[in-house]
């Protein structure tokens, strides 16, 4: 399946991500904080990153912030795991560049799944060809179509 990169300061909780998503294929590079998972990353940048918002150090808001202006950890997908679920540490979370948040307590098997739906969504570089493809397309179709239009004009 994919490499993943956890930083958890709570061992029974690393202990049961890393357990369940070692069962389910990946292979788990687990930490217990910021600064060890960011060593991880950037030793293989891994498919999805898993941080604690709140652990010793470098907290999982540092972690995310330093992987966004690198450019070789900058499109890495992130998933925020915390206890804090109100509205303020959420929004804190995706301004910092999370994909994804998740509310202690959780389920293991929501985890896992959007961890594969993250690791299954196109990368930003390829949405962004796609959609220059696109353009250039209907860029394309649109000038031709004015040259059928003059024609049909000139024609008559």
């Amino acid at each position: 399946m994919g490499a993943i990169v956890i930083a958890e300061d709570d061992p029974d909780i690393r202990g049961m991500i890393t357990e369940k998503l070692a069962r389910a294929g990946h292979t788990v590079t687990a930490t217990e904080d910021g600064a060890a998972a960011l060593v991880a990353v950037r030793q293989g940048v891994p498919d999805v990153v898993v941080l604690d918002m709140q652990m010793p150090g470098l907290s999982g808001l540092d972690v995310v912030r330093l992987l966004r202006v690198d450019p070789a950890t900058a499109e890495v997908p992130v998933i925020m795991v915390t206890s804090h679920s109100q509205p303020q540490f959420i929004g804190e979370s995706f301004n910092s560049g999370v994909n994804d948040f998740l509310a202690k307590p959780f389920s293991p098997r929501e985890l896992t799944a959007r961890i594969e739906c993250l690791m299954s969504e196109p990368p930003a570089a390829a949405v962004e060809a796609v959609a220059d493809a696109l353009v250039a397309t209907e860029e394309a179709e649109a000038k031709v179509g004015r040259r059928r239009f003059l024609r049909l004009l000139t024609s008559s």
